[in-house]
């Protein structure tokens, strides 16, 4: 079975020679594997769109896994994923059950248990993408892709977000053309982690809904309704049309979305991935 191994040197960790050494022998034992280093983005989604391999493993952070996941959507026929987490927050990859350590999820991957994930579906007037576990919009929303210091890790997201915390923040939106609310950020969530932190622990991943978050209004932009207790309900669906005032810019798994209104469907198992059962 061929496999193609794709992996970038401008993920959040270093990734040595040896590391990917290892990873290669280990995956030659049970693959013909082809390796891939990108040097950008479109180069990578190129790569995704023409291979004839039936595996792609990915070693990257979860920005990198957005790029592949944008790639095959479109596709017919899907390759089955596999990743190995070399990015800074690891959210994606806790969907998996990774937990960061290459031996393990490694093992993982050579397992050969795969099952079927949900995958969230923006559109707007302009554009229509992917995402894995989260699109939102409002505060804080833009940190993830204007976090530059990656060496930094986790703290150069959080360094950006304490300002933000005292800048108070309130979009206005309405949710299939009801009445306009306003909240300081809105979030339709797949996963258990955001930005590092637990949300959500009773997370399903493949039956088809996600969770939306109307973020209550109070102190540091309502953050406390997530931490350290949480008490931000939430309902499931599996699509909605979201009006929001202002050209807002959304983020999709740490990366631009598109601005303003939007709608979001949820594609139900629509990709095959290698995990961990709990």
């Amino acid at each position: 079975m061929k496999l193609l191994l794709a992996y970038s040197k401008q993920s959040g960790k270093s990734l040595s020679k040896k590391k990917l050494l290892f990873v290669e022998r280990k995956l030659s034992d049970a693959f013909e594997v082809e390796s891939f280093c990108s040097a950008t983005k479109e180069e990578a989604f190129q790569k995704y769109q023409s291979t004839d391999a039936e595996v792609i493993v990915l070693v990257g952070g979860d920005g990198h896994f957005n790029n592949l996941l944008n790639a095959i959507m479109p596709l017919e026929k899907k390759p089955k994923i596999g990743y190995l987490n070399f990015g800074t927050l690891g959210d994606v990859g806790r969907l998996f059950g990774l937990n960061g350590r290459l031996k393990h999820d490694l093992s993982i991957i050579l397992s050969g248990m795969s099952k079927g994930f949900d995958v969230g579906e923006i559109r707007s007037v302009d554009e229509k993408k992917y995402f894995m576990y989260v699109a939102c919009v409002g505060a804080f929303s833009e940190i993830p892709y204007l976090s530059k210091k990656k060496r930094l890790g986790r703290l150069s997201y959080y360094l950006k977000a304490i300002p933000r915390v005292f800048r108070k923040t309130r979009i206005e939106y309405s949710i299939d053309d009801k009445e306009k609310r306003t909240a300081p950020f809105v979030m339709f969530l797949n996963g258990t982690h955001m930005a590092g932190f637990k949300i959500n622990k009773d997370a399903i991943f493949d039956d088809g809904e996600f969770e939306l978050y109307e973020t209550k209004n109070g102190l540091f932009n309502g953050l406390l309704n997530y931490l350290p207790i949480k008490t931000q309900a939430y309902t499931k669906t599996d699509s909605l049309r979201i009006s929001v005032e202002d050209q807002k810019q959304w983020c999709l798994d740490g990366e631009p979305g598109p601005k303003g209104s939007a709608s979001l469907f949820v594609n139900k198992q629509a990709i095959t991935v290698f995990f961990e059962a709990k």
